[in-house]
């Protein structure tokens, strides 16, 4: 799958507040992105 840096950002900064918002326990999950 190929992203502009843009495209890269945008969903960066979701992951990262995404895990800040949830619970430690489901950040495993979050690699399988």
């Amino acid at each position: 799958m190929l992203l502009s840096g843009e495209e890269k950002l945008s969903l960066l900064s979701f992951r990262t507040k995404h895990a800040r918002l949830s619970p430690p326990r489901s950040r495993p999950a979050e690699k399988t992105y």
